[in-house]
This record gives C-alpha cells, sequence and structure tokens, in this order.
C-alpha cells in the first residue's frame, strides 16, 4: 500500500492545511530610507543599525527618539501574546531575514529592504522588539513554563520577557533609522541581529495581498548608489485588514503552544520535561487568556485554522460558549470545513492526517497483558490516543482473531484511481491499519512454520474483504499490514520475571501457595518454565480460591517498573519484551504519513 499525497513543500513547523488561503488578512507596504546611527558599548562592538552577537549574553543597544519608560502605557496583545506561558515554543520567532525566507516559501517574493515600508504604511509591523533597557515590569516564568531553549531567538526573548525589555514596536512606533538588513559595516564573520522579531502567522495575510508588493516602486536615492521601496498607501479596507491580521497572530502566538502539539500526534517542537507539559495544560484556562487579550469568548473562532477550532471546542467543554451549530446557509465560512470535499469523510480526514483510525492494533492474550500493557504505555509515554495505537485483549484468541483482522485492517475501497504504469489502483477510504499480534507459543503458535500459517489465514481474511468489494488485491499492498510474535517463553510471566519474582508476588497474594515455602515455590516455578507449560499450571492442584493473574501481575507491577527505569537510564540494560512491543507498534504508527492511500488490483469481472 502506497501514499499519495499533494506534492506541496512544506516548511519544518507545518499546520494542518493551508490556512492562508482562508484567513486572508494584511500586507502592502514600501520602504523609507534609513539612516543608521551609531553606537557602542563598553568592550562590545556594535554596527549601524543593529548589533553584532559575540555570546548569548550580550543585549542590544540601539538607539531611539522614544522614551526609556512603558510604564504608563496598556501592554499591547502582541506583548501579552509573547509573555504567555510556552510562548513560541513550538514555532520559533523569525528575524528579518527568516521571515523574508518563509514568505518565499509561500512563494512570495519579499525582501528586507521592503519590510521598513511596510511598517511605515500601517501593514506589517515586526511581532516584537528586544530593547536594551527594562521598559515595564519584567515577569517571572509562569507554571509549567519550559526553561529550554534551543533557539537563540527563542533564548532572547525570554530573557527580555523575565527583565521587561520586550516592547510592542507598534506601541513605539515607526523609527527609519532602524535597519532590517544586515549593513555593509557589519563584520561577516559575526551574526547581526536588529533585535525585531516577527511571528510565522505574520505570513498569513501576506499571500491574500501579495500583489500590493509589486505595486511599490523602487526609488534612488539622490547622490547615492542606494535605492529604495515604496509603497503606496492602504486603503480602509486594507488598513481594517492589517489590523485584524496583527490581532490574529497574536491569538495565535497565545494559543498555538497548547493547541500545535495536538495536531501533531502528541509531539513537542521544543525540549521540555513531560511534567513540565503536563502542568502547563493542566493549569492552561483558555477563557483566562482570551480575558487578558482583551478578546471576547463568544468571538467566532472558526476561522479554518485548526488551532482556533480547538480552542473554540475547548471554550466550548468549560461552559463559556455555545457549542457549534450546524447552518443552513447555502455559502459561508463554517460550511468550509475539511468534510467540505468530494470525497467520504475518511478519505479527507486521513488526506489532512486527521484519521481517527489507528494506525496500529496491538493484540494480546489473557488477564496478565490486560494489566500490563497500559500500564507500561503510560509509564514509557506513549501518547494513549486511539488513533495512534489501540489495544485489544482477546480471549480464544485462534477463534476470534480472523474477523478482528476483517474488521480493523481490510482496506475499503473508494473511487478508482485513472490508470497508470504500475496497473489499477483503487483510493482506500480509511488509512491502513496495521495488525500486530502477540501471543504465548502455544499451539498454533508453537513454532516459526505454524506462526507464519496462522499469519497467512489472517491475511486470508483481510483478501476476502477486498475481494467482496470486486478487486483482487496485489499480494504485496497488504503483506505488511500483519505481523504475529511468540514470547521467548511460554507465557508472559515467564518472558518477564524470574522464578523468584513470581513466587514472591505468588506468597503475597495467596495465603498458603498449596502449602509451598518460596523455596519449593521457586522449584515448581523452575519445572513449569522448563517443561513449556503456562504459569497456572504451577496452581493448578492448589485448593480453592486460587490465584488470580490479575492480582500476581498487579503485585508485580512495581518489578516490571523498575525494570523500565534501569532499561531508560542504563542503555546496556534489557528492556522487558512487552515495552519493545509496544515501542515497536508506536514507531509503526508514526511512521504512517499523512495523505491519500491507494492500493493497487484487478477489477473482477462477474
Amino acid at each position: 500500500m502506497s501514499s499519495r499525497s499533494r506534492p506541496a513543500s512544506r516548511p519544518r513547523h507545518r499546520t494542518t492545511f493551508p490556512v492562508e488561503r482562508i484567513l486572508g488578512a494584511v500586507l502592502v507596504g514600501d520602504t523609507e530610507t534609513m539612516r543608521a546611527s551609531q553606537y557602542s558599548v563598553g568592550s562590545k562592538k556594535v554596527s549601524r543599525g543593529g548589533w553584532e552577537r559575540h555570546t548569548p549574553d550580550m543585549t542590544r543597544i540601539i538607539h531611539t527618539t522614544v522614551g526609556s519608560s512603558m510604564s504608563g502605557m496598556e501592554p499591547s496583545a502582541v506583548l501579552i501574546a509573547a509573555s504567555e506561558p510556552w510562548a513560541f515554543t513550538q514555532q520559533d520567532p523569525l528575524s528579518t531575514s527568516e521571515f523574508c525566507r518563509e514568505a518565499e516559501k509561500r512563494r512570495v517574493s519579499l525582501r528586507e529592504d521592503q519590510l521598513p515600508d511596510l511598517w511605515r504604511v500601517g501593514a506589517l509591523a515586526p511581532f516584537v522588539e528586544i530593547r536594551s533597557k527594562p521598559l515595564h515590569p519584567g515577569s517571572s516564568p509562569k507554571v509549567g513554563e519550559s526553561v529550554f531553549a534551543d533557539s537563540w531567538h527563542l533564548k532572547e526573548l525570554q530573557r527580555a520577557v523575565a527583565s521587561g525589555r520586550l516592547a510592542d514596536p507598534v506601541q513605539l512606533g515607526f523609527r527609519p533609522q532602524l535597519r532590517f538588513h544586515r549593513p555593509a559595516a557589519a563584520h561577516h564573520n559575526r551574526d547581526w541581529w536588529n533585535g525585531l522579531l516577527y511571528s510565522r502567522w505574520q505570513l498569513l495575510g501576506l499571500y491574500d495581498l501579495r500583489h500590493l508588493l509589486s505595486q511599490g516602486k523602487w526609488k534612488r536615492r539622490p547622490n547615492e548608489n542606494w535605492w529604495t521601496w515604496r509603497s503606496r498607501t492602504l486603503d480602509a479596507w486594507e488598513t481594517a485588514i492589517a489590523e485584524r491580521s496583527r490581532q490574529l497572530a497574536a491569538l495565535l502566538v497565545a494559543l498555538e503552544a497548547r493547541y500545535l502539539p495536538i495536531l501533531e500526534r502528541g509531539w513537542l517542537h521544543r525540549k521540555a520535561t513531560n511534567e513540565q507539559w503536563d502542568t502547563f495544560v493542566q493549569h492552561f484556562d483558555p477563557v483566562a487568556v482570551l480575558v487578558r487579550l482583551n478578546r471576547d469568548p463568544t468571538d467566532d473562532h472558526r476561522i479554518a485554522v485548526e488551532i482556533l477550532l480547538l480552542c473554540y471546542e475547548d471554550l466550548a467543554a468549560r461552559g463559556a460558549v455555545a457549542p457549534l451549530t450546524e447552518r443552513n446557509d447555502l455559502f459561508h465560512t463554517e460550511l468550509e470545513r475539511i468534510s467540505y470535499r468530494r470525497r467520504p469523510l475518511d478519505t479527507n480526514l486521513s488526506s489532512l492526517g486527521l484519521s481517527p483510525h489507528p494506525a496500529v492494533v496491538l493484540v494480546v492474550e489473557g488477564e496478565t497483558e490486560e494489566v500490563f500493557v497500559p500500564l507500561v504505555r503510560d509509564h514509557i509515554r506513549i501518547p494513549g490516543q486511539a488513533e495512534v495505537i489501540q489495544s485489544v485483549v482477546l480471549r480464544g484468541i485462534t477463534q476470534n482473531l480472523t474477523k478482528l483482522a476483517a474488521f480493523a485492517s481490510a482496506p475499503l475501497l473508494g473511487e478508482k484511481m485513472p490508470p497508470h504504469s504500475q496497473g489499477d489502483a483503487w483510493v482506500t477510504v480509511k488509512p491502513p491499519t496495521r495488525l500486530m499480534v502477540l501471543v504465548d507459543p502455544d499451539p498454533p503458535y508453537n513454532s516459526p512454520e505454524n506462526v507464519e500459517q496462522q499469519r497467512r489465514l489472517i491475511l486470508e481474511e483481510i483478501i476476502a474483504v477486498v475481494r467482496a468489494q470486486g478487486v483482487e488485491p496485489n499480494r504485496d499492498d497488504v503483506e505488511s499490514l500483519v505481523s504475529v510474535k511468540t514470547w521467548s517463553e511460554p507465557c508472559f510471566e515467564f518472558a518477564h520475571f524470574t522464578d523468584d519474582e513470581l513466587a514472591e508476588a505468588l506468597l503475597k497474594v495467596h495465603r498458603h501457595c498449596g502449602g509451598l515455602d518460596k523455596a519449593r515455590l521457586v522449584a515448581a516455578l523452575r519445572a513449569q518454565r522448563s517443561r513449556g507449560s503456562d504459569i497456572k499450571n504451577v496452581w493448578k492442584n492448589w485448593q480453592p480460591p486460587k490465584p488470580s493473574k490479575k492480582a500476581v501481575a498487579r503485585e508485580l507491577w512495581p518489578v516490571l517498573r523498575s525494570k523500565l527505569d534501569a532499561a531508560a537510564s542504563d542503555p546496556t540494560a534489557d528492556l522487558p519484551p512487552i515495552a519493545e512491543a509496544l515501542i515497536s507498534a508506536f514507531r509503526e504508527a508514526a511512521q504512517r504519513p499523512h495523505g491519500l492511500f491507494v492500493i493497487r488490483g484487478t477489477e473482477i469481472v462477474r
């Protein structure tokens, strides 16, 4: 089975779908003449219009006519957003050159020389500015806030927040002496930066108003070999869009740390401990965030951006807004949701990476596995979402497994693809789900040959489902859907614990243990292990009540947990087989790409 997806290039940080087309907002501008001033700070060398970075501790010194204090000014929405816990930890803030490169990825040609005039005419100002001296009281790290910053710009931003040196450039006002590109006088072996930072969300309005960039004019300065770019003035409509775009960028910056990882299947982009993330999620209050940003919680957040949709659903769950309702309008933005497509809903969700169907179904048998699988999964931090891995415990596995495979893993066929060199192919309604089976080495799984025979039987059941849809599938496309493995010992308990560990657990959960002391109990366990028997044969002849496998498993959990911790801290320590199987299943799930999936085959003529 292969994946087909749109051949669009994606930046390192991505959203669920192209929001540029839907959101629309701001950009137009042109540049003003920029004269640089010269500064010096002790022994640190500072270039014109900015500073050269020598060490991570150096701060920027720049001269402006703006007052040194903003204590009497209300903090703006962008300043509040940039100061929120975990702000910019999922998507780095961008320097002027980086912002232009990101625009280029969206097929918008933007030069650093154009940024000043975009600010001057009110189209696009930098998101925040880092100053050399405090403008307002700083703020200490919030509860659960990540203390790691592997981006230099993010580290400087966090320091500026803590020291009160973060400013809103719009509140400070446009200053023509600020440089937006590396000056010729700057040493090329040193990094140069002007202290201005942009957000990726400011690119949203750029695409819809990209034609305004081509309407500007380049002009040569008198008596100088220096060209500047000038923009036409914005009309009222464009000004309103520019203001709305900046407010929207502030809102997204404040929300992305909470909701972007959900779109990324639980992965965090920045280094942080799980405890820090859990604390942040626990204390995150979307209502309080919107209040701080001076946004009404009843605002319509359905702007086709998944972050805003998730935020709105979170607000509805807390009773702050009414849940979304169906509309009867013929045309409305609410109708342009991801389900507004010609293919079935499952296919569209798959193409967007939002399919609810699990990538892997992990099948185990027995009461012991039923206790241990969720405990181990949570302890080693494998995401618990059903669309990643779904664990199934079956009893009487030989009778139920083929039917489970037909339900969980058999491809459901959608439209037929146009002819191509590899033959006929059909789009699958849902993405592929792999079936991973872990069983005791009992009949019919008591030899490698029998294991493969059982795997083939499961595959035949899957192929029969595809045949019933009128297609004889290419076997290479279904071959990888099923894997069957057995424990290295006769049962789960013997594969994960020593006889001594099992004996201690049995003595704790059963009062008499058939009259056996620990030494004789260890010997009985060793005998059953050597015979290739299940552990339950140890207490087969004991008087009732007999031990419960679940009770023994719960008693053994601290032992298995210590083995997991040892394997995490010592690479030479053995990883328990159940953890190895779960990690393998998670890797399979993580490798399933987004997009449309097809299965090759031959149409059956009836």
